[in-house]
């Protein structure tokens, strides 16, 4: 189907149907540090491709949280405020 992420048998039911919550935020972000071709990285791609959004980069690898904690507070302060998104009856 034209406009839909790709589709695999791991591939969860709301990002097919577009079934999930539509009142929450997603950032897709990766790690500076991480594998260009470990799942975690590739995860956040395909994430954002599928909601048109840019990849945000958070300091450390996978955990930086953990390892990097000022750092990633940091950027975390950084992101642009969410928008506020009239809810809809479904």
């Amino acid at each position: 189907m034209p406009g839909t992420a790709p589709r695999s048998r791991n591939t969860p039911k709301v990002l097919v149907d577009g079934s999930g919550p539509r009142d929450g935020r997603v950032i897709p972000a990766g790690g500076e540090t991480s594998p260009h071709d470990g799942f975690d990285h590739l995860a956040g791609i395909a994430l954002a491709a599928h909601l048109d959004v840019p990849v945000r980069r958070f300091p450390g690898g996978h955990n930086g949280n953990l390892t990097h904690p000022r750092a990633f507070a940091q950027r975390i302060g950084e992101l642009p405020a969410p928008a506020r998104v009239p809810a809809t009856g479904r």
